[in-house]
């Protein structure tokens, strides 16, 4: 006989047969995952293009991929086989070298110790695997789309060989267009619960996916008959509120789903403005002039989304015979611009069948023009052709008017798109109200933007759809329920200036896990970020800049996809010297005795309560006390930073602690193209100099000592310092010193790319020797030489721009207060020799009364100069001035500025 005794389950039991559970359904849900290793073997002669994209980043990314490239199956069908990670900036001759080499290994280690080959021979060997093999390449690391655009023409989609490339990118929106507007979407297998994979690939009915399992009613409703696919056409449909929406929805375990993910990059709510943009290109394209349609409207609200999606409409496609979209880049430089407006012209013959060189040695030619040649070479690309040219990004009416200038001499018809956040700018491009386009923050409740005077609860609340707002903007005063937990799809959070804004506002935002983008900049109120915004993974910019935080919390190392964190800038000397003793004692009585007063006015103004006094306290009184100085105008980095991967600018940051592996962790963020650093000294200089040597992608760079220049109370100078940095980012195209320097490093007449310049407080003893340097730098167009940059002497009191060291680029010139606090004689005269500064436009000036009148000479033989900036200064001097511009045939002008227009 059989005895059941029916015991009740305890926790553990329950536990376990729970996991059990979970495992089943896990395992049928991993069946209908696609593999890899499928998509990649798929019959089909055609090349196809597979783009890879994982919802945290490249987390377990390149195992999977690589799992995939070194499975023997895959090994076998592919004769040649490459891996690539890309870099930054693309070097098309480094990628083809690497290319052939790995090519080459296929056949064996003869002919892999072949002496590498360059220019036509180089060209014709790559072009022969190419056409004749069938290959597999990985892409990995791809950033951009404009990137993508250059690399694909390299590989002939005539070629009938069943050729396969796998792209790698960390941004969905570049994996999606990678593989054109009809993809299909598959969930790949995986090895992390952390992270989930998707693979893009174009729409093909020879490309088989594996369906779901079959499943039973009463054991998952997550498993179904559809096959694992989305496409494009099926993600806008859901969007509306389809039924098959369950299809997708019930797969995802975790906050992050698919459909949101890639909504960013769909049109989603804009059709209207793409139809009357789309109208309106239309209209004008019979007209035998250049059109210049100007879409303007705040960050956030998708004007590249918008722009791009019209580029790409089926309605254009075969309107225009050239077409390029240009992202305009920061700094502003016009022959990267005219080369990459080139590159992708090119790529446009190419693609057209016309005849066209797009061998390595046309690539090198191009590299290598200068702007006159550039200019005949683009003519040459668009005479007497319809063009559509897309300017994503513009920021100034100067970046236009020189790109204006260019587009003048040019022999074709173009109809120019530009994307900017301000109206006078567009305005200044289009010139016609009709062709101005503005992306209105309220349309389809889409955005909200608050003037907060008279708004309470209940009013907020009716004006809007909460759960829709994708971008939320507070004008003046703060109140903590305008930050809602209805407010799931909000992408875009912008509190800048916002008063009243204290530390304990900021913890519900971390449920807000679609967050994009945070402003908090000039919000002084706040000291300290909570460890629940590690919540944030799709947080891409994190803007805490004018706040009081000096330290970032552990938390910040999981936003994986960060890629652009600004901070500091608070005046030191202010904040410790005037306010911190008498201010914080007053708080911290408050805090212990009136804790029922400060709730009070809590609930009527956001004024801080005794959470926010205790961690004001904790973050910035006691470490300050305790001799652990931390400065407001930089923050500290938690240990782990290198983890952000993602991340392009950074600053500014505190090093002066004296923990040098947050050193280390910086030279690892190896895609770093803006860097701002403050705390040099002797302790951690050489482990920063061996850091620059690592970023090759850095474009901009700040480095400073604590404190403020030009007074460096109590601080050592960096004197031979940054003499360490052997190799210095190639690309380096701005750089802005702040310390007292004494000598110039030896290096920076190496930056053959440097276009900006800045010298705070320097105090460089070498007035002659130092300008010899600058003024051979062949881009430098911006200097400013501000409080100081120089120790004026007796002996050494002249600033000489000469014809032996020209300044052949340079077109802004700013001198403030070059005698300043230090200096112990005062400045006599600025010298512009015959030839000298030829494309100087714009020249401020702001100084002491101590000069003599005729300061400056030579100023009428300055060609293309069209303003003199000054501040207010004796008659004397102004009357020489003028006198002087008088003679210069340019006719520039003459123009007052106050000291703090000077200044902005």
């Amino acid at each position: 006989m059989t005895l059941l005794a029916a015991v009740p389950l305890g926790p553990t039991a329950t536990g376990a047969a729970r996991r059990a559970s979970e495992a089943r359904r896990a395992a049928k849900q991993e069946e209908s995952k696609e593999d890899l290793v499928s998509l990649i073997n798929n019959e089909g002669e055609d090349l196809r293009v597979i783009a890879v994209w994982g919802t945290s980043g490249d987390l377990g990314l390149t195992t999977i991929v690589n799992a995939a490239y070194e499975n023997p199956d895959v090994k076998k069908k592919f004769s040649c086989r490459a891996w690539i990670r890309i870099l930054h900036p693309f070097n098309p001759n480094d990628f083809i070298q690497s290319l052939v080499k790995q090519f080459r290994s296929a056949e064996g280690v003869d002919v892999l110790l072949e002496p590498e080959k360059t220019g036509q021979d180089l060209a014709k060997e790559f072009t022969g695997y190419v056409n004749e093999k069938s290959y597999l390449i990985v892409l990995n690391d791809l950033s951009s789309f404009e990137e993508w655009n250059v690399i694909k023409t390299c590989f002939p989609p005539s070629s009938k060989k069943g050729s396969r490339i796998v792209v790698c990118s960390s941004q969905v929106e570049v994996a999606s267009l990678c593989t054109g507007q009809e993809n299909q979407i598959v969930e790949l297998k995986q090895l992390s619960t952390d992270q989930t994979i998707y693979a893009f690939f174009k729409k093909d009915p020879h490309v088989l996916v594996k369906p779901h399992p079959m499943s039973s009613s009463n054991e998952t409703t997550t498993s179904t008959n559809s096959p694992m696919v989305l496409t494009n056409e099926g993600l806008a449909n859901q969007s509306e509120g389809s039924d098959e929406r369950k299809v997708i929805t019930n797969s995802f375990t975790r906050t992050k789903t698919l459909a949101t993910a890639l909504e960013e990059s769909q049109l989603v709510g804009r059709e209207k403005e793409k139809c009357d943009m789309v109208r309106l290109i239309i209209s004008n394209q019979p007209s035998q002039e250049s059109i210049v349609i100007s879409v303007w409207g705040m960050g956030g609200l998708g004007k590249t989304t918008l722009v791009k999606d019209v580029y790409q409409s089926q309605a254009l496609m075969n309107m225009f015979e050239k077409r390029a979209f240009v992202t305009v880049l920061r700094p502003f430089i016009l022959k990267e611009l005219l080369k990459s407006l080139i590159m992708q012209l090119t790529v446009e013959s190419s693609e057209r069948k016309e005849p066209t060189d797009l061998d390595h040695r046309t690539r090198s030619k191009v590299a290598a023009m200068e702007i006159d040649s550039l200019i005949v070479e683009l003519s040459r690309l668009i005479k007497g052709k319809t063009c559509l040219i897309v300017l994503d990004d513009l920021s100034s009416t100067t970046e236009w008017d020189h790109i204006k200038r260019v587009f003048d001499k040019l022999d074709g018809t173009c109809q120019i798109l530009v994307t900017t956040r301000e109206e006078s700018i567009a305005k200044h491009c289009s010139g016609k109200q009709e062709n101005i386009c503005q992306l209105k923050v309220l349309e389809d409740k889409d955005a909200l933007n608050l003037f907060t005077k008279k708004e309470d609860k209940m009013e907020f609340q009716s004006v809007v759809d909460l759960a829709r707002i994708r971008s939320l903007t507070v004008f003046g005063e703060w109140r903590s329920f305008y930050i809602s937990e209805k407010m799931r799809l909000l992408r875009v959070l912008d509190l800048e200036s916002t008063s009243g804004l204290v530390d304990h506002h900021l913890e519900h935002i971390g449920s807000l896990v679609h967050l994009k983008y945070i402003s908090l900049r000039g919000c002084g109120g706040i000291y300290h970020l909570p460890d629940s915004w590690g919540n944030l993974l799709q947080l891409e910019t994190l803007d805490i800049k004018g706040t009081r935080i000096c330290r970032l919390p552990k938390s910040i190392t999981k936003l994986r996809k960060l890629q652009h964190l600004f901070g500091g800038d608070l005046d030191p000397y202010c904040v410790w010297t005037n306010e911190i003793i008498p201010h914080d004692l007053m708080n911290l009585w408050l805090a212990c005795c009136a804790l029922k007063f400060l709730k009070d006015a809590e609930a009527m103004n956001g004024d801080p309560n005794r959470h926010d006094l205790c961690t004001y306290w904790w973050h910035v009184i006691f470490p300050t006390l305790a001799g652990r100085r931390l400065d407001p105008s930089g923050f500290v980095l938690p240990k782990g930073i290198r983890k952000l991967k993602s991340l392009h600018t950074l600053g500014l940051v505190n090093i002066g602690g004296g923990n040098k592996s947050i050193l280390q962790d910086i030279r690892r963020l190896t895609q770093l193209r803006k860097l701002a650093v403050r705390g040099i000294n002797k302790r951690n200089h050489q482990e920063f100099c061996s850091a620059l040597a690592d970023l090759r992608c850095l474009e901009s760079l700040s480095v400073g000592t604590l404190g403020s220049p030009p007074l460096y109370v109590g601080i050592e100078d960096l004197c031979g310092l940054l003499d360490g940095v052997s190799s210095p980012p190639s690309n380096l195209q701005s750089l802005k010193l702040s310390a007292k320097l004494v000598k110039l490093p030896e290096w920076i007449g190496k930056l053959q790319n440097l276009v900006k310049l800045k010298l705070y407080g320097t105090k460089l003893s070498d007035v002659d020797g130092s300008m010899q340097v600058l003024g051979k730098l062949p881009n430098l167009a911006i200097l400013r030489l501000l409080e100081d940059p120089f120790y004026i002497t007796e002996e050494s009191n002249r600033l000489n721009f000469r014809p032996e060291a020209p300044f052949p680029s340079l077109m802004v010139l700013e001198l403030f207060y070059v005698e300043y606090y230090i200096s112990s004689g005062h400045l006599v005269s600025v010298e512009f020799g015959q030839g000298a500064a030829p494309n100087l436009e714009l020249l401020r000036f702001c100084g002491n009364s101590r000069g003599p009148a005729d300061l400056f000479s030579g100023l009428a033989s300055l060609p293309k100069l069209k303003e003199f900036g000054q501040n207010y200064y004796p008659y004397e001097f102004e009357a020489d001035v003028q006198a002087q511009l008088a003679l210069n045939p340019n006719g520039p002008i003459l123009k007052k500025y106050s000291r703090t227009e000077m200044v902005l």
